[in-house]
C-alpha cells in the first residue's frame, strides 16, 4: 500500500508545473507526455523500491497519480477563483479585516511602527464596476498602524491588490509565492477603528516577552538568534543572507525539519532523565512511553513559537508519527512514515507545492532514504557515511537550487559538515536552555545566549569563507523539460551502483548549466527588465554585455537592482559587464547601482554625473573592477562590429536632471536602437536637430511621460518597436494615451513591461518582441489583460 501513497502524492506534485490544469493554455497537449513519464517513473521505482509489490498494485499506481492529481487540480482551482479581480486596486475601499497572525514590525519611525500583517477581508465596498471581490486572505501593510494582535477585527480604509511579480528571467516569483500561502491578494491600510478587540493567545505573549529579553542583550548576531529561536529572519542583513545563499547555507538559520527534529530530541532526552525519578510509573508504562510526550510537547511548543510554518508543521508531524510507533512498540519503516507524512501533508494543502521550502525539506529526506535504503551499510556509523551522505543531498538538493535560486554552491558539502553539527549539537540547544532559563535564571541565561552568540559569529564566518568560492550558475531550461533532471537523479539515487554517482550528477550538472546563446557578430540583442517605475535594459553583442540603468530601490529599502536585475543577469549567463551605464541620478535609474557593482564584475562605468560625489554610488571606485567617466557625446566605441555612441549630454548648462540623462544610440548592420533615460521634448528637439534618422528600436523616454514623446520626435525617428519601462498601474499614469496612441498612428507596435514582463528584441530579428509574462504564461499568474481592459481599468 505504501507505494499507492506515493502514487497518489505524486499526482498531487505535478501541480508544481507552470502547464499542469489541462483547461488552461496550452497545457492539454503537455499532459499525455507528463502522464507517459509519470508512469514509466513510478513503475521503475516501484520495481526497484519494493520488489514484492502484487501486480494489482503496479496497475493500481498510475490510476493513484490520476486521483491524486484530480484532487489537487480541483482544490487548486477553487483557491485560485477567490483571487482578487485586476480591478480592485482601482480605488481605495472600505472593508473590514480579521487579523490571523501576529504582526511583523518593519520599522518604527516618529509616528509609529511599520506591521505587516496577515487577514481576511470581508464587506468590501465595490459596485458593479468591480464584482468578484468576496473574501480573499490578504497579506496587508499598514504604517503608522495602531497596535495590533491577531484575532482583532477592524473596519478600515485601505487599498486590495490582486497578485501581482515583476517577471523576468530569475527572480522571486512573487505571485507563486502568495499562491503556496494560501493568500489571494495584498493590500495596505490607510486607516481603520477597532470593532472587536481580542487577547493574543498565550504563545503570542510568550514570544514578546522572549522578543523583549532579547532585544535587551548586547548580541552581535541578533538576527541570526532571532531566526532560530523566533522563526523571525527579518534581522538578518541583506549582505548576509546572500552569504549564507552562495555558502549553501540557508538551511540552518530558516526553522525546518533539522531544528524541529533536535528540539523533539532534546525534549525526549529531558523527558528519559525526568521520568527516571518516577519508578512507579516506569515500570508499569515504561520510560520510553513517558518520555515521548515531553520530546512533542517541547517540540509543538517550539514550532508555535517560530510561528508555525509548513516546513515546521510537517517536520513535527513526523516526529509524532515516528514517537506514536515507538511507543506502540512497532518497528517502523522509514520510508513508510515518510510516504504517510508526505500524503497528509499534500491532502491537507495541495498549495504546498508551491513553496520551496517543502521541496528542499522533502528532497533532503528522500534522497538519503533512496539511496540508503536500496544500498547495504555497515552496522557501525563511519565518517565516510557522513561524507557520502552530505555528498548524496547536495547531488539530490542541486536540480531544485538550480530551478530555484540560478546557482548551485559548490561548497555547500563541506561546509555542511561543518556548520550542521555546531548548530545542532550546540547552538540550538543553547538557544533553547538560554529560553527556557530566561525567566527565572537571568544571569546563566544571560551566558548561555553570550555563548551561543559567539558560536554564531562562527558560523557566519565560515559562511564568508565559503561564499568566495564562486557558485555555479546554472540555466535549467524552462517549463516541463525540469523534470529530466528530477527523473534522472531519482533514477540514480534509487537503483544506480554508487561508483556512478559523481559520474552522471556531473554530466547531467552541465547538462542544467548550458550557457544562453550569445548574438551573432555585428548583431545585438536589447533586454529590458520588468522593474516597475523605474529601468534597466541589458544590451549583449557576441562577446560584451553592457547594463543600461540599474533599477530602483525603494524608501523601505526594497531594492530591484538586487532582487530583479542581478538574479535576471545571472539567469542570462551574464557573470560579468563590459560597461554600464547611469543615465541620471534619479533613484528610479540609479538605485540599483550599488547591488550590480557588488554582484558583478564591471570594467567601465559610465553616469551624467559625477559618481564620486553621489550618495547612491559612494564608494563605487572601490566596487568595481574598471574605471569611472561622464557619458560626453563625443564617447564612442565599437563591440563586436556593434556600433555605440553617446548622442547626449553634450556642453550644455543649466539642464535638469532629467535632461541630463544619458542618450545611447546602438547600430549593428542596419539596425538601430536608442536607450533615451528622461529626456523631456527639449532635448528631444536638440537631438533631432542633428539628422537622427529612423530607428528599429526605442526605448521611450521618461518612461512614456507626456512631457515626452512629442509628435516631431514620434515622426522623426519612426520606430518600429518602442519600449515602455512603466510599472502595471504607474501612480504618475505612466505611459501616457496620448504618448502610445502618437506612437502608434506612427505604426509603431508599443510594449510595457508591467504588463508584458521582461521584454526582449534581436536585430537579427528585427520583427519580433519576446513578451516574458504571455510567452512563458503560468496558470498562477494573473491574466494579461487586452490593450482595451487595460485602458478602462486606468480611468
Amino acid at each position: 500500500m505504501l507505494c499507492l501513497l506515493y502514487a497518489v502524492a505524486a499526482g498531487i506534485c505535478v501541480l508544481v508545473l507552470p502547464t499542469a490544469l489541462p483547461h488552461q493554455g496550452n497545457s492539454a497537449a503537455f499532459s499525455l507526455p507528463l502522464i507517459l513519464l509519470s508512469g514509466v517513473v513510478l513503475s521503475y521505482c516501484l520495481t526497484r523500491l519494493y520488489p514484492g509489490a502484487g501486480r494489482w498494485v503496479r496497475r493500481a499506481a498510475p490510476l493513484c497519480f490520476l486521483a491524486g492529481y484530480g484532487y489537487g487540480a480541483v482544490l487548486l482551482q477553487m483557491d485560485l477563483d477567490r483571487r482578487l479581480p485586476d480591478c480592485a486596486d482601482a480605488d481605495f475601499r472600505t472593508f473590514t479585516l480579521a487579523v490571523e497572525s501576529a504582526p511583523e514590525v518593519l520599522g518604527v519611525t516618529e509616528r509609529g511602527r511599520n506591521l505587516r500583517f496577515l487577514a481576511t477581508a470581508s464587506e468590501i465596498s465595490g459596485g458593479p464596476a468591480c464584482a468578484g471581490l468576496g473574501q480573499p486572505r490578504v497579506r496587508l501593510t499598514w504604517y503608522s498602524a495602531p497596535p495590533l494582535a491577531a484575532g482583532q477585527i477592524w473596519r478600515v480604509e485601505g487599498k486590495l491588490r490582486p497578485g501581482w511579480s515583476y517577471r523576468n528571467p530569475g527572480g522571486f516569483d512573487y505571485e507563486r509565492w502568495l499562491l503556496g500561502q494560501g493568500l489571494h491578494g495584498t493590500g495596505y491600510v490607510k486607516s481603520g477603528d477597532l470593532v472587536e478587540g481580542a487577547e493574543p493567545p498565550s504563545f503570542f505573549r510568550l514570544r514578546a516577552l522572549l522578543e523583549a529579553w532579547l532585544a535587551g542583550q548586547p548580541l552581535s548576531q541578533q538576527g541570526l538568534v532571532r531566526a532560530l529561536l523566533l522563526g523571525d529572519d527579518s534581522g538578518i542583513a541583506a549582505d548576509q543572507w546572500q552569504r549564507l545563499r552562495d555558502s549553501g547555507l540557508i538551511h540552518v538559520v530558516v526553522v525546518s525539519g533539522l531544528h524541529v527534529g533536535i528540539v523533539t530530541g532534546a525534549g525526549f532526552w529531558l523527558g528519559l532523565i525526568l521520568m527516571r525519578g518516577l519508578p512507579v510509573l516506569t515500570r508499569r508504562i515504561g520510560v520510553r512511553r513517558l518520555a515521548i510526550p515531553f520530546g512533542l510537547l517541547l517540540s509543538g511548543i517550539y514550532v508555535l513559537l517560530t510561528g508555525a510554518a509548513v516546513p515546521a508543521r510537517r517536520a513535527w508531524l513526523f516526529s509524532a508519527v515516528l514517537l506514536s510507533g515507538m511507543a506502540g512498540s512497532r518497528r517502523l519503516s522509514l520510508p513508510g512514515v515518510f510516504g504517510l507524512v508526505i500524503l497528509v501533508v499534500l491532502v491537507s494543502q495541495p498549495l504546498v507545492v508551491h513553496q520551496q521550502g517543502f521541496w528542499l525539506s522533502f528532497i533532503a529526506v528522500a534522497a538519503l532514504l533512496l539511496y540508503f535504503s536500496t544500498r547495504q551499510s555497515g552496522k557501525q556509523f563511519r565518517t565516510a557515511q557522513l561524507i557520502t551522505a552530505q555528498l548524496v543531498l547536495c547531488m539530490g538538493l542541486s536540480p531544485a537550487l538550480a530551478l530555484f535560486q540560478g546557482s548551485i554552491p559548490v561548497t555547500a558539502a563541506f561546509v555542511n559538515l561543518l556548520v550542521v553539527p555546531l548548530i545542532s549539537l550546540l547552538v540550538l540547544p543553547g538557544l533553547l536552555a538560554a529560553a527556557l532559563l530566561a525567566f527565572w535564571l537571568g544571569q546563566p541565561a544571560a551566558l548561555l545566549l553570550w555563548l551561543t552568540d559567539r558560536l554564531l559569529m562562527v558560523t557566519d564566518r565560515i559562511a564568508a569563507l565559503a561564499a568566495g568560492v564562486p557558485a555555479l550558475q546554472a540555466v535549467p531550461p524552462p517549463g516541463w523539460s525540469v523534470l529530466v533532471p528530477l527523473s534522472a537523479t531519482l533514477l540514480m539515487l534509487c537503483s544506480l551502483p554508487r561508483r556512478w554517482l559523481p559520474v552522471i550528477g556531473a554530466a547531467w550538472l552541465i547538462w542544467l548549466a548550458q550557457a544562453p546563446a550569445h548574438p551573432e557578430r555585428g548583431t545585438f540583442r536589447i533586454t529590458a527588465f520588468d522593474v516597475g517605475q523605474g529601468s534597466a535594459i541589458l544590451v549583449q553583442t557576441n562577446h560584451h554585455n553592457l547594463l543600461f540603468d540599474t533599477g530602483p530601490v525603494f524608501n523601505g529599502g526594497f531594492n530591484l537592482g538586487e532582487v530583479a536585475v542581478v538574479p535576471g543577469l545571472a539567469r542570462l549567463g551574464v557573470a560579468g559587464l563590459d560597461g554600464l551605464v547611469v543615465s541620471h541620478a534619479d533613484t528610479d535609474h540609479s538605485g540599483g547601482l550599488e547591488a550590480i557593482l557588488s554582484a558583478l564584475p564591471v570594467q567601465t562605468v559610465w553616469a551624467s554625473f559625477p559618481l564620486e560625489n553621489d550618495g547612491a554610488a559612494r564608494g563605487v571606485g572601490q566596487s568595481m573592477v574598471g574605471t569611472a567617466a561622464l557619458c560626453s557625446a563625443a564617447v564612442s566605441w565599437r563591440w563586436d562590429g556593434v556600433d555605440f555612441a553617446f548622442l547626449h549630454p553634450g556642453s550644455e548648462s543649466g539642464l535638469s536632471n532629467n535632461d541630463r540623462s544619458c542618450v545611447l544610440l546602438i547600430q549593428g548592420g542596419k539596425r538601430r536602437a536608442i536607450l533615451a533615460g528622461d529626456i523631456s521634448r527639449r532635448v528631444e528637439s536638440r537631438l533631432l536637430s542633428r539628422g537622427l534618422g529612423p530607428v528599429d528600436l526605442l526605448m521611450a523616454p521618461h518612461h512614456g511621460s507626456r512631457s515626452s514623446s512629442s509628435p516631431s520626435w514620434v515622426t522623426g525617428l519612426t520606430p518600429v518597436i518602442v519600449f515602455v519601462s512603466a510599472p502595471r498601474r504607474s501612480r504618475f499614469g505612466h505611459p501616457h494615451p496620448d504618448v502610445v496612441s502618437r506612437y502608434q498612428a506612427a505604426g509603431a507596435k508599443v510594449y510595457v513591461t508591467g504588463w508584458s514582463g521582461a521584454l526582449s528584441w534581436s536585430s537579427a530579428r528585427p520583427g519580433q518582441v519576446r513578451q516574458l509574462r504571455i510567452e512563458e504564461p503560468a496558470y498562477w499568474r494573473a491574466p494579461v489583460l487586452t490593450a482595451t481592459a487595460r485602458a478602462s481599468s486606468s480611468r
